[in-house]
């Protein structure tokens, strides 16, 4: 049984330091440093011992720059090298058949290594941060890449990965910030599953070729890719996981196989360079933001197997021209060639784009049906409509101008939040709810003109509702609902008589300009 030792003697002491020093590195394992030659050489039989993390003797020893394993022993330690910057080369012999957990991990200078075919596993974070490595060959004998075993190793170009090898494991090439030099891997057909977060922040990738023989590919497996332009999902995968491509800009294609039957929640955030993607008949839920920031896709067709879109699914598509449901599909359609998706049982438009229609036919604007629709510049809302909800405008900086008709009684939060262009809003007497930050962000808006009915307005960081009459006095409102240059420049437009009350409310306040509406009279009540 090997040995883990956690001796803080050895710790402590400071080896290595300026003389010819030995000892012990395992039951039968002996090590003995030469300063001359800046060597350390490791000899006699059996395995070396496994430290915990920061126990080894040569720890942080800088001034090791070559090791030598001698013939004999048969496994490399746990932690044995960790952070020996100072190392560039290693000898390792055929007796060794394991390389045990973060055995290299932070050894910087080590440019290259040879792993003979002796090793059949190579331990967790073995190295991790062996960021002057270019390149390594993993034998034929090894058939699993593990956890972090190459992650943040900046310096490596190119891997060969053998066919023994089964399974990639979760962080196995993860690149923290996108450091990365990696430019190509070839996955072998042996390749089952590739882990968690495996390639991610590689952004110099060009080129990846999974194998028909992988049925899992994890969350974020591929996410911060930013150079890859183009990837066939092999067809036995059945699930896109969250997280998998985003990120990766640079992809222009992408070929989702038939059997996939749901797409994850942002599994394809910010492919801004898809110009185009079909979604399978099998597919039945699409996640999340799933989409979102893939500002140059154009056209967008659902088909019949679709029976779940989460919000924000498509969100910041901006180049969107044309949305189709195909006929047939139960929960939705697209009627009337309205370029819209809309949800049958509720009649709540949940995606919209610049071209879009809205039929009389619907009551309520999803949340974030057409948010980050930049190209949007004006829409017309029939008075089928009685909701607008949080964020369905948000970020329309093309739109100008907006009729809300007398039909709509609540505009939910961050409704038309940073529609920039916005110069001047109505709410129409129909209205009693106006969300918290509604209009912030709205640096254009000049002109707003309020209801003469009751509404209700949300708090921030609060569960109440404030009811807003013209005959109330309103000292408790405290809602961040405009943009500060909107206060500050905007004229607040109330109904006759309310001026005074409007000036002494908090939160209304802060409007630097209140005007009454002069064509609406208003006869105060006994309760002024």
């Amino acid at each position: 049984m090997k040995k883990l030792v956690l001796s803080m003697t050895s710790f402590f002491r400071p080896l290595l330091a300026g003389a010819d020093e030995s000892g012990t590195c395992g039951d039968n394992v002996t090590w003995m440093y030469s300063e001359a030659k800046q060597t350390l050489t490791i000899f006699g039989s059996g395995d070396m011992f496994n430290y915990g993390s920061g126990f080894t003797p040569f720890n942080n020893c800088s001034n090791i720059k070559k090791v030598v394993i001698e013939s004999g022993i048969s496994s490399i330690g746990s932690n044995v090298f960790q952070n020996c910057s100072g190392l560039t080369s290693i000898t390792i012999p055929n007796s060794v058949t394991s390389i045990g957990e973060g055995a290299f991990q932070n050894c910087s200078g080590l440019t290259s290594i040879m792993i003979p075919n002796s090793v059949t596993s190579i331990g967790n974070h073995a190295f991790e941060g062996c960021s002057g490595l270019s390149s390594i060959t993993i034998p034929n004998s090894i058939t699993s890449i593990g956890y972090a075993v190459f992650k943040n190793c900046s310096g490596l170009t190119s891997i060969m990965i053998p066919n023994s090898v089964t399974s990639i494991g979760d962080h196995a090439f993860y690149a923290y910030r996108g450091r990365s030099s990696l430019t190509s891997i070839t996955i072998p057909n042996s390749v089952t599953s590739i882990g968690y977060a495996a390639f991610w922040g590689c952004c110099r990738l060009t080129s990846i070729t999974i194998p028909n023989s992988v049925t899992t590919i994890r969350d974020h497996a591929f996410d911060g890719c930013s150079s890859l332009t183009s990837i066939i999902i092999p067809n036995g995968v059945t699930t896109i996981r969250d997280f998998v491509f985003s990120g990766c800009s640079g992809l222009t294609s992408i070929m989702i196989p038939n059997g996939v039957t749901r797409i994850g929640q942002f599994a394809f955030r910010a492919c801004s360079g898809l110009t185009s993607i079909t979604i399978p008949n099998g597919v039945t839920s699409i996640g999340q933001c799933a989409f979102v920031g893939c500002s140059g896709l154009t056209s967008i067709t659902i088909p019949n197997s679709v029976t779940t879109i989460r919000e924000h699914s498509f969100g910041g598509c901006s180049g969107l021209t044309s949305i189709t449901v195909e006929n047939g599909n139960s929960i939705y359609h697209s009627s009337d060639n309205c370029n819209a998706i809309i949800e049958k049982a509720t009649n709540s438009l949940i995606l919209g784009c610049k071209n879009t229609t809205i039929p009389n036919s619907v009551t309520s604007i999803g949340q974030c049906a057409f948010s980050g629709c930049c190209g949007l510049t004006s829409i017309t809302i029939p008075n089928s409509v009685t909701r607008i909800e949080r964020s369905a405008f948000q970020k329309c900086s093309g739109l100008t101008s907006i009729t809300i008709p007398n039909s709509v009684t609540s505009i939910e939060s961050y409704a038309f939040s940073d529609c920039s262009r916005l110069t001047s809003i109505t709410i129409p007497n129909s209205v009693t709810r106006i969300g918290n930050h509604a209009f912030s962000g709205c640096s254009g808006l000049t002109s707003i003109t309020i209801p003469n009915s009751e509404m209700n307005i949300e708090i921030p960081g609060s569960t109440s509702l404030l009811s807003v009459t013209p005959n109330e006095e309103l000292y408790d409102y405290d809602s961040d609902i405009f943009s500060g240059e909107t206060y500050s420049k905007g004229t607040l437009y109330v109904p006759k008589g309310t001026k005074d009350l409007y000036t002494r409310s908090c939160g209304w306040w802060n409007f630097l300009n209140i005007e009454e509406k002069p064509s609406e009279a208003r006869t105060p009540s006994s309760e002024d």
